[in-house]
């Protein structure tokens, strides 16, 4: 979602908010067709590698991530949060 939405996409305070309005997308839209019983976001960790980096050395390999985009994935399990979600994070 971060690099389909145009960068000048702003929350109030300046920040970018293009990851953050295409995820809300995605999964609002997800929840009204699919109509779970529940949802579960998982994420992983940026410093941990994942099955993919064993699978795949070259995974990702000299990918660096903008501090934009770092900004907005913190705020990610907040919303899903607020949607009264359940959310988990874990290493790998």
């Amino acid at each position: 979602s971060y690099h389909a939405l145009p960068k000048t996409i702003r929350r109030h305070d300046g920040g970018g908010a293009g990851a953050i309005l295409g995820f809300a997308n995605f999964l609002l839209r997800l929840w009204e067709a699919e109509g779970p019983r529940a949802v579960l976001v998982g994420w992983d960790t940026l410093d941990q590698p994942t099955y993919r980096h064993q699978a795949f050395p070259d995974y990702q390999s000299g990918r660096s991530f903008d501090a934009e985009l770092l900004d907005q994935l913190d705020l990610l399990p907040l919303f899903v949060a607020a949607c009264g979600f359940k959310t988990a994070k874990a290493p790998g």
